[in-house]
């Protein structure tokens, strides 16, 4: 059943339906106030900012994203939105890009207090919406009378969404970048009497951001071990491998 259709001037058609679904901002997190976290695990130093633990009511967040508008006087930056390195919860982790985005470099995520001085933290996702008070705006209801579409939603918007190739997308109001995946391989070969040889690679988005455009550059950071492992000694050998990088890009119209 069709609830709502309109034709466009090319014969296509937006029809709003029981398949309907629209990412929607379901909570914004300054992270002005949030202290950074730095802790050593072995010979790493990691830097994150641990996000508040939001409980939602009717609303599932499926992807998280950080603004971007006002950090145009900001360094280069790459970040990550996960669990943090011991604990539950969301935490950012940045880090630096200033060996630019085909270099190859290790990188461990840092303090960046100039982004989090501006910048937030965006959680869009699905909500099931209750008619609206006064009946103002435009709602569409299913058959069973539950809000399928309202005007009154901050919905997203996406302004770009790409994979290795460097872009650049231009943005006005508010602009958010997500990470939708890295890619990660492991490449080590381990003996007792002569160390530890090979690579671990991750390749995640880098952006630097103008005034009115953010470009997005596929960074390598890689950690590499170099001692004199030969073949003959290898007792053990290590190899994985996933691909799945990617970004995305948008803003929402309430």
């Amino acid at each position: 059943m069709k609830y709502f259709e309109a034709l466009t001037e090319d014969d296509g058609a937006i029809v709003i339906d029981d398949n309907f679904q629209n990412l929607e901002v379901l909570a914004k997190i300054p992270l002005a106030n949030i202290v950074c976290t730095k802790t050593n695990i072995g010979v790493t130093h990691y830097a994150f900012y641990k996000l508040p633990t939001i409980n939602y009511v009717n609303a599932t967040p499926v992807i998280y994203g950080l603004s971007l508008n006002g950090l145009n006087d900001v360094k280069p930056f790459s970040f990550d939105l996960r669990n943090p390195a011991s604990g539950s919860g969301l935490a950012v982790y940045f880090y630096d890009t200033s060996c630019g985005g085909n270099a190859t470099k290790y990188v461990e995520s840092v303090e960046r207090a100039d982004i989090v001085a501006k910048a937030s933290v965006y959680l869009f996702g699905y909500k099931q919406r209750s008619a609206s008070e006064h009946l103002a705006g435009l709602e569409i209801y299913n058959a069973d009378g539950d809000v399928t579409y309202s005007s009154a939603a901050p919905y997203a918007y996406i302004l770009g969404c790409g994979s290795d190739e460097q872009e650049t997308i231009t943005f006005k109001d508010t602009t958010i970048a997500c990470n939708l995946g890295t890619d990660a391989y492991t490449d080590i070969k381990e003996s007792h009497k002569a160390g530890t040889k090979g690579i671990e690679s991750v390749m995640r988005p880098g952006y630097v951001v103008s005034s009115n455009s953010v470009t997005i550059n596929k960074l390598r950071i890689n950690v590499v071990y170099v001692d004199d492992v030969e073949d003959d000694m290898v007792e053990r050998e290590y190899f994985s491998a996933y691909y799945s990088y990617g970004w995305l890009i948008l803003t929402f119209k309430s």
